[in-house]
């Protein structure tokens, strides 16, 4: 699907650099849903690639997901 309401993307590469949130934004991340279907409202995506968080991260008490966790590195998990 393509979003063409969209006039900016902003691409932090830390938390620092996270702009202020407003109406219209949504963050990009992992996952396909924006994509699924039309978004007439947003006018800028947050891309959270860049942060370079990790993707998945087992703990004793479990394991944390990160936003930005494709479909693929999850099941690539062993």
């Amino acid at each position: 699907m393509d979003l063409n309401t969209i006039a900016e993307v902003a691409r932090p590469q830390s938390r620092a650099e996270l702009p202020v949130w407003t109406a219209g934004d949504a963050f990009l991340a992992g996952g396909t849903w924006l994509f699924s279907e039309p978004q007439v409202h947003l006018k800028r995506l947050i891309d959270l690639t860049d942060l370079k968080w990790p993707a998945l991260t087992i703990h004793e008490r479990g394991l944390t997901i990160a936003a930005t966790c494709t479909v693929a590195q999850l099941d690539a998990l062993a």
